[in-house]
C-alpha cells in the first residue's frame, strides 16, 4: 500500500509539471497575439508603419510614427492603406544572455532507499548562460548553474546550443546542454566522522528541452521549456582503520520545467 501511494504521488507530480507547462503555453500564446496596425503605401515606393497619429490638414495628410518621424503628402501620393500585423525586427544575432529558474522532478537515488522502489523527489535549479547568437536557429553559450538534489547540491558547467524557429513574436524554442556537474563544497557540508573519509564527486550532465518564447521587446524574450535532465555523481567512503573503501555511483534523472529571460 505504501509503495502504491508513492507511485501515485510521483505520477501526480509529473501531471502537475505537465499542467503547469500547458498553462504557460496557453498564457504565452494569448500574450503573443500580434495586434494589427495601419500601414500606408505611397506611390513613390515608401511604406509607413508604426503610425501613432494621422491628420488631414489643408488637403494634406500628416502622419507621425512612434519614433517621432513626420510624413506629409497629398492624397494623390497615396497608393493604398491596409491593416497588417505589426512589424518588429526581433533580435536574430549578437550577444546572448539567458537567466533561468527551474523545477526538477524525478525519483530519489537508490542509495537512500531499500528495494527496487525509489521515492519521488523534487528540487530547484538556477542557471546563467553567456554566449553568442549566430542566427535565429543557432546560438552557442557557456553556462553555470546550481541544481539541488536530496543527495547534495551540484554546480553544472555546460555548453548550450539554443535557437528559435519563427521570426515572429511567438515561436517554439529549444535548448541542448552538455557538460560536467561538480559536487559543490560551498553548498554542501562535509560529514564529520573520524572513522570514514568522504569524497563526493560530480559527473557528466546533459539536458534536452523544448518550449515556447515570446519577445517582450526587440532584444528581450521570455520563455518556458520542458525537458529531461541527467546528472551523474560518485560518492566514495574509505577508512584506513577498517581497511575498506566503498564507491557509490549515482545517476539522477529528472524532468525539468524552466522559465527564464533571454537578452
Amino acid at each position: 500500500m505504501l509503495q502504491k501511494t508513492k507511485i501515485n504521488n510521483e505520477e501526480g507530480m509529473h501531471k502537475l509539471l505537465l499542467s503547469i507547462f500547458t498553462c504557460l503555453l496557453l498564457a504565452l500564446s494569448t500574450a503573443a497575439q500580434s495586434r494589427k496596425q495601419e500601414v500606408v503605401y505611397l506611390k513613390n515606393g515608401s511604406i509607413i508603419r508604426n503610425i501613432q497619429e494621422m491628420q488631414h490638414i489643408d488637403s494634406l495628410i500628416r502622419v507621425r510614427t512612434t519614433d517621432g518621424s513626420l510624413f506629409v503628402f497629398g492624397p494623390g501620393d497615396l497608393l493604398k492603406m491596409s491593416f497588417e500585423k505589426k512589424y518588429r525586427n526581433y533580435k536574430e544575432k549578437g550577444y546572448l544572455l539567458n537567466i533561468e529558474w527551474g523545477l526538477l522532478s524525478g525519483r530519489q537515488s537508490q542509495r537512500s532507499n531499500f528495494g527496487d522502489f525509489r521515492e519521488p523527489a523534487s528540487s530547484l535549479s538556477f542557471s546563467v548562460v553567456n554566449g553568442y547568437r549566430f542566427n535565429q536557429y543557432l546560438g552557442l553559450g557557456v553556462g553555470l548553474g546550481i541544481d539541488g538534489y536530496r543527495d547534495g547540491v551540484m554546480t553544472p558547467l555546460f555548453v548550450r546550443g539554443t535557437g528559435y524557429l519563427f521570426k515572429g513574436r511567438f515561436s517554439p524554442v529549444y535548448a541542448l546542454d552538455a557538460g560536467y556537474g561538480f559536487y559543490s563544497p560551498v553548498f554542501n557540508g562535509r560529514p564529520r566522522n573520524t572513522t570514514f573519509e568522504y569524497r563526493h564527486r560530480g559527473g557528466l550532465m546533459g539536458n534536452a528541452a523544448g518550449g515556447v518564447q515570446v519577445f517582450l521587446g526587440r532584444e528581450v524574450s521570455f520563455y518556458t521549456m520542458l525537458g529531461y535532465r541527467m546528472q551523474a555523481a560518485r560518492y566514495e567512503y574509505s577508512s584506513e582503520q577498517l581497511q575498506s573503501r566503498e564507491i557509490e555511483r549515482l545517476l539522477f534523472r529528472r524532468m525539468s520545467l524552466k522559465v527564464g529571460f533571454s537578452f
